[in-house]
């Protein structure tokens, strides 16, 4: 069963990279992702979501949060929630796109 929402993890570096390519033009993408890309670039990360206000006023999380390699790595990194009709977009782009048990959609 396909999720309606996931989670698309950037590092700093592919954060940065994605405003990069975004304001350059090279890259379109939905207007609650471009205006959470600004707002995660430059941040810390620490494991973090950010969702969208546009999006629905559900509270999203990742409880409980594994004890596993990916995990620790997407600890370091920030969240963007995403709805379901971009996930083919984001499988295409640098970064990771997880369920909130931290499980790879791919």
């Amino acid at each position: 069963m396909i999720p309606l929402y996931a989670i698309w993890w950037l590092s700093s570096h592919d954060a940065k990279f994605m405003q990069m390519e975004m304001d350059d033009g090279f890259i379109t993408l939905p207007e609650y992702l471009k205006s959470e890309l600004r707002s995660v670039n430059g941040r810390p990360g620490r494991g973090r979501l950010w969702v969208s206000k546009s999006l629905t006023k559900q509270d999203f999380q990742v409880d409980p949060w594994p004890d596993t390699l990916m995990s620790r790595y997407y600890g370091e990194c920030r969240g963007i929630v995403v709805q379901q009709a971009e996930f083919d977009l984001i499988k295409g782009l640098p970064g990771k796109l997880t369920d909130f048990e931290l499980k790879p959609l791919t």
